[in-house]
């Protein structure tokens, strides 16, 4: 073999080496994949839009966090009360969705730092008197999202006197107070105020009772939920949530869903 064939066979030996080793190099860096499950039927929270895409705060704020881990994000419908299971199944990775942090949950999946506190209310129709106790709301409708904090509140509270009628979304819920089918809803103070109060459906209805967030029923606050023992996932969301709360990211979703009416 002379010189130069020999030349040729050393750089195309290179060739075909780097070859291998930049799809290998370009693996290492393409983002990874991370499934989230969130239920659509929690506006402002999460929802989907006439073109088929997520939207609302929840789903803005889990767009920020995969851009802060480089991480790409796939979102996956899924009903609130199927989401602990999928995720324990392993169908997604992270549950995005206005999850309570509590005691019980806590015991099914790991939780990080929660993102978002929020006070808990009835609302019912202007002058409606409704006394919010055991013996007020006896023979009462009361409505709530399914298998959620206000679920549970609900009925160990008042589900021997009032008839809990259950919903697995927060429109639905609204639409049968209007309707008169419902005589309070238990949800969140920020969830029926943007989605109810402040449109026309809902102006003839208000806040009643006191502000409610004891921890043995609505848990700390909200967070993201991974499986158990995924302690690097978890503390990457951690690290993704301190980035866009320390970059203003975080407050300006906040205020565009919730501060600016």
């Amino acid at each position: 073999m002379n010189l130069m064939t020999r030349l040729v066979c050393l750089l195309a030996l290179g060739f075909l080496l780097l070859g291998h080793a930049i799809p290998a190099s370009a693996q290492d860096q393409r983002p990874a994949e991370l499934r989230i499950g969130m239920d659509p039927g929690t506006r402002p929270y999460n929802y989907i839009d006439d073109d088929g895409d997520f939207r609302g705060s929840d789903a803005e704020i889990a767009n920020a966090l995969c851009a802060a881990m480089r991480a790409q994000c796939k979102f996956v419908p899924i009903p609130f009360v199927q989401l602990l299971t999928a995720l324990q199944e392993g169908s997604i990775e992270a549950i995005i969705s206005n999850m309570s942090v509590t005691r019980e949950r806590a015991q099914l999946v790991d939780f990080t730092d929660v993102y978002r506190t929020v006070p808990n209310r009835f609302v019912a129709r202007h002058n409606a008197a409704l006394e919010i106790s055991p013996e007020g709301l006896a023979g009462k409708k009361i409505g709530v999202r399914r298998n959620s904090v206000h679920d549970r509140y609900a009925t160990d509270q008042y589900g021997t006197t009032a008839l809990i009628r259950r919903y697995s979304d927060l429109a639905e819920l609204f639409v049968d107070l209007a309707l008169g089918r419902n005589d309070a809803v238990l949800v969140e103070v920020p969830a029926a105020r943007t989605s109810f109060l402040q449109t026309r459906l809902g102006a003839d209805y208000e806040f009643v009772g006191p502000e409610l967030n004891d921890e043995r029923w609505f848990g700390t606050g909200i967070g993201i939920a991974v499986r158990n023992g995924a302690d690097a996932r978890r503390e990457a969301l951690n690290q993704a949530l301190a980035t866009i709360r320390a970059d203003g990211t975080y407050q300006r979703i906040i205020d565009r869903y919730f501060n600016s009416k």
